[in-house]
This record gives structure tokens, C-alpha cells and sequence, in this order.
């Protein structure tokens, strides 16, 4: 069961026009400063329109309040991670068991602590609502059997490696480690936020998975 009531669409109505893009890009930029220079309780939607230059009316045209505007913050940080495991996972195809595990924890990690300091309260509830393998798997070639994309990264890793582990049953290994990998980032998202910024933590993570796979 939720904890909290799912939050709403980030934005009223989608800006079709180049003008109207470029406006709600310097709202959402606006918000961002204010967050990274002067936390969270100076965030309000008249001093994002003041930062972003523009008029109170042109923000509400867009967006409901401030929460939707850092929802909409979040979604587009979401897709640009997405981007970027794309090519996070055309870098560690290739690599050692241990350097593999820890590219993709350390960046996520780092991705999770950095939205969480920007609005704790927002980002958990954001969290709570949105799967990011779901989001990644829209991106993605799609899968005829349903599975994620990280999962068949995985899959293709150990078909690689398949001399270097331990599983024979590839496909239900990188089913296990899709599921349990995700699992425990988002408990220590809701749960140990602060855990993120602890490296020995994460090297714990990184020990889990490998030891799963490891074949000696």
C-alpha cells in the first residue's frame, strides 16, 4: 500500500511551440538554482518566476505549484540517467565481474544522493510512484517476454563471462541479480539515504552481487 497519494502530471499542458519550451525549460532551470543555492524553504513558484524572468500567470499556465515543477525535475533527470546507462552499459560489457558491479551501483548511488539533497520529501514520494526500469524498458528495444532492460544487459554479460561465473542458468541469474540489485537500491533510497554516501556501503552492494556470481 502507498504511503503517500501519487503526485500529479508535472505539467498541464505540454508546450508545443519553441517559445513555450523554452519558457518552461527556464522555469524548471529556475527551480534548480533555487535549490542548489538556497534549499528548499526559499522555493516558491513567485521566486522561480522571478529567477526564470518571467510572469507569475506564464508559470501557473504550465504547472499547478512548486511541487509539480520539481516533479518535473525529477522526470527529466530520470530520462537523462536512462541516457546514460545506455552508455554505461556499452562500457562495462566488456569489463572485469567486480568493475562492472561497482560502474553501475557508484553512478547510481551518486544519481539517488544527488536528487534526495535537492527535495528529500519529493524525490522519496517520487520514488514511491515510479519505476525506473519501466522507463528505461520505453527506451529501450523492446522484449517480446516482459523483461527489463537492465535484465538483459545482465544476461548479456554473463553470456559473455559465462566461463568466469558461477550460475549455468544464465537467464535466471540475471533475472535474480535485475530484481535483487533493484530491490535493495530503492529500500536504501526509502529507507538508508544516507547509506548512499557511505563508500564501504557500497562496496557491500557491489560484494553481494559478485559473490552471487563468482564461480570460485
Amino acid at each position: 500500500m502507498s504511503k503517500t497519494p501519487p503526485p500529479g502530471p508535472p505539467i498541464k499542458r505540454q508546450p508545443r511551440q519553441k517559445r513555450s519550451q523554452v519558457l518552461v525549460q527556464s522555469l524548471l532551470e529556475a527551480a534548480r538554482l533555487i535549490l542548489d543555492r538556497e534549499g528548499q524553504e526559499a522555493l516558491t513558484t513567485n521566486h522561480i518566476a522571478e529567477v526564470a524572468g518571467v510572469s507569475i500567470g506564464s508559470l501557473y499556465h504550465y504547472f499547478t505549484d512548486k511541487d509539480a515543477i520539481v516533479e518535473a525535475i525529477f522526470l527529466a533527470e530520470e530520462e537523462q540517467s536512462i541516457r546514460q546507462r545506455i552508455g554505461w552499459a556499452a562500457e562495462a560489457i566488456d569489463l572485469p565481474l567486480e568493475e562492472m558491479f561497482r560502474l553501475f551501483i557508484e553512478r547510481i548511488a551518486e544519481q539517488h544522493r544527488r536528487l534526495l539533497e535537492m527535495h528529500k520529501g519529493l524525490y522519496l514520494r517520487h520514488q514511491e510512484h515510479t519505476d525506473v526500469r519501466r522507463l528505461a524498458d520505453a527506451r529501450a528495444a523492446p522484449s517480446a517476454d516482459g523483461r527489463h532492460a537492465v535484465e538483459i544487459f545482465l544476461q548479456a554479460w554473463c553470456e559473455r563471462h559465462v566461463d568466469e561465473i558461477r550460475p549455468r542458468r544464465i537467464e535466471q541469474a540475471a533475472f535474480l541479480l535485475d530484481r535483487v540489485g533493484y530491490s535493495m537500491m530503492r529500500a536504501t533510497v526509502d529507507e538508508r539515504p544516507e547509506y548512499l554516501s557511505d563508500p564501504a556501503y557500497v562496496e557491500e552492494m557491489v560484494q553481494l552481487l559478485v559473490r552471487y556470481l563468482r564461480a570460485d
